[in-house]
């Protein structure tokens, strides 16, 4: 599952909070006055008082900056004052001070670190990454710096999955309680296939963070690839105790629900993600429209079904499914079932003047030679209906009623891929 985790997010809502309490710590002394007002900034910050929190660095910057004009080539006060700015969450600002510490002492690691962090706000994720580097040659039990490596490396444009593991495993040795490097150690394990060596890191890391929702997810998914169903409810289930609103949770009970073929649990679980997207409590729901409902595999494909809560737009969808060749993932084709405005008028244009009008669907095939039609159904169809006749298509025991090999795209990309909890 590949993590559009990329140039990704921030680990965790609030993540920057975490990571300006490790800088908090690297300025090597506590100084008075405006140090203070960063430090109690930071404090209420944690505690979700972000406009106090905000009044408080606003007011150690304008500090920093009365020092600064008798003190210009001071290297701390460049560095606080950056600090600051940062904090309130304004890199511009903070770069030409970060940048300027580092000058003045670039034997300092915090500096570097500082300067480092900034960038990354930036989204300039080369030169973050190496000021992150210097952080460690210069400091190599930086916890936070080996942290930041290794989503450099875990998360780059090129990613090198190899150095990530190493820096994730850094972090953690210089600090056994960073359950965060623990568990995309373990993230790092599972997308090499070391499926059962990321287990114990995800283990691990919740033994430390109990509520640790990456390392859930993904003994979850583990555990339902292994089919091991009954443990990857468990861990689906303890994510929705932590949130009842994880829409990703609900989509693989479904799922495993399926596989089980429980379908009175499986319908119970589908009610509730049709209740979560009503409510508008799921930002991702609210804004794609559909879920991942299901997996499966065939001797030759492996398949993701994705369902439509409602039809929307002159070629709506009700359930897709996306067949790609099982070892490398590769997206072949898509089959979908779909009720179109135009099918639909021709439709109504037949009939007979007091019948009750009833909605037409038609199961389509997107291939890189072209279109093929497999059926019609007046009303909606189970989606155990249709997921038997997918099946059939894909083993080529159901022919096609009508096939072209023109179109606007012959072979159309998924709606927005399947997800994962979003990590930096």
């Amino acid at each position: 599952m590949k993590a559009v985790f990329g140039a990704l997010v921030m680990f965790l809502a609030g993540f920057w909070l975490a990571v300006a309490a490790a800088v908090a710590a690297e300025s090597g002394r506590q100084a008075p006055g405006p140090e203070d007002l960063l430090d109690k900034g930071q404090a209420l910050a944690r505690a979700g008082k972000k406009e106090e929190a905000a009044k408080l660095f606003k007011q150690a910057a304008g500090k920093f900056e009365a020092s600064l004009k008798t003190a210009t080539e001071d290297a701390q006060v460049n560095y606080l004052l950056g600090k600051a700015h940062y904090l309130l969450r304004q890199p511009g600002k903070a770069l030409a001070y970060t940048e300027k510490a580092v000058e003045l002492a670039p034997a300092k690691a915090a500096y570097h670190f500082l300067n480092g962090c900034v960038l990354q706000m930036m989204n300039k994720a080369e030169a973050s990454g190496k000021e992150f580097l210097a952080t460690v040659k210069l400091e190599p039990k930086h916890v936070n710096a080996w942290f930041e490596l290794g989503h450099f490396y875990h998360y780059h444009q090129q990613p090198d999955l190899t150095k990530a593991l190493d820096a994730y495993k850094q972090a953690a040795d210089a600090d056994p309680q960073h359950f965060a490097a623990i568990g995309f150690a373990g993230l790092v394990l599972y997308k090499t296939g070391k499926k059962d060596d990321a287990l114990k890191y995800f283990k691990r890391a919740k033994q430390l963070r109990p509520d640790f929702e990456l390392a859930t997810y993904f003994s979850g998914l583990i555990y339902q690839e292994q089919k091991k169903y009954d443990q990857a409810l468990a861990q689906f289930g303890a994510l929705l105790a932590f949130d009842p609103a994880n829409h990703l949770a609900l989509a693989h009970q479904i799922q495993v629900y399926e596989a089980q073929a429980d379908l009175e649990k499986r319908e119970a679980a589908r009610r509730s993600i049709y209740q979560l997207w009503k409510s508008g409590k799921s930002g991702r729901l609210s804004k794609t429209g559909f879920y991942q409902r299901d997996r499966f595999a065939t001797d030759k494909h492996y398949v993701e079904a994705f369902e439509h809560f409602e039809l929307k737009g002159k070629m709506a969808l009700k359930y897709v499914y996306m067949v790609f060749e099982p070892k490398t993932r590769k997206h072949l084709f898509r089959i979908s079932l779909g009720s179109y405005e135009s099918t639909n008028a021709m439709l109504r244009a037949r009939t007979e003047k007091g019948k009750k009008e009833v909605r037409l669907y038609h199961l389509d095939g997107y291939f890189t030679w072209g279109h093929a039609t497999y059926g019609f159904f007046e009303g909606e169809p189970s989606y155990d209906k249709i997921k038997q006749k997918v099946i059939a298509i894909l083993k080529g025991a159901d022919s096609a009623l009508s096939t072209s090999s023109f179109g606007p795209s012959i072979n159309p990309k998924p709606d927005p891929k399947p997800e994962s909890p979003k990590p930096k």
